[in-house]
């Protein structure tokens, strides 16, 4: 029932998000023709023609100036500035997607992800991995005892994560695992006769 809720409320906050986006592009779409008609009105009440900025000579040099600096920017800078001003970038790009994820959550006023406390990822973490280091053991041992045999323990380390991360969740129940496990073999076994 807990899932179920959960759905339907995830489902209703992304409908929501999308008819928030849908409003931000036609207010958008609005701005850009109302910019655009501004521009026309200048244009044609200053009337600039080519001749007027073709004799202007500050305008010439400050088109020439822009140019340079567009054409050889890297040029003037050395390894170390090029690469502190790429990490600063990407660092603006990272803040810039994390700030407009926590926007997107505290708009649709849902909280965040649920957190784990430190002994529950502790008990996962550890779980998982002695679990696994023994599957691994013991499926190590049946190879070296007949090399006919070939046991992947590998599999089940998705299994693993399901049993001991989603313990709660109804996904992972023995009887969802011992079921999903049935369903494979059976589909396996019917599929190799085919």
């Amino acid at each position: 029932e807990g899932f179920l809720i959960g759905s339907t409320d995830l489902i209703g906050s992304q409908i929501a998000i999308r008819k928030n986006r849908e409003a931000c592009a036609a207010m958008r779409r609005e701005m850009f023709i109302e910019a655009i008609k501004k521009v026309k009105r200048e244009l044609l009440n200053n009337r600039p023609s080519f001749g007027d900025l073709a004799t202007n000579r500050s305008t010439l040099d400050f088109l020439a100036k822009q140019r340079r600096e567009a054409q050889d920017p890297l040029e003037q800078d050395d390894m170390a500035t090029r690469f502190k001003k790429k990490v600063i970038k990407l660092g603006k790009k990272v803040f810039k997607r994390i700030n407009n994820s926590r926007k997107k959550w505290k708009g649709t006023k849902l909280e965040g992800p649920p957190r784990q406390s430190f002994g529950e990822s502790a008990f996962v973490a550890f779980g998982v991995f002695f679990t696994m280091l023994t599957v691994l053991k013991v499926a190590n041992a049946i190879n070296a005892a007949d090399t006919n045999y070939k046991f992947d323990g590998a599999w089940y380390s998705s299994t693993l994560c399901i049993i001991f991360a989603l313990t709660p969740a109804p996904v992972g129940q023995p009887r969802q695992i011992f079921a999903a496990h049935l369903w494979n073999m059976l589909v396996g076994l019917v599929l190799r006769q085919i």
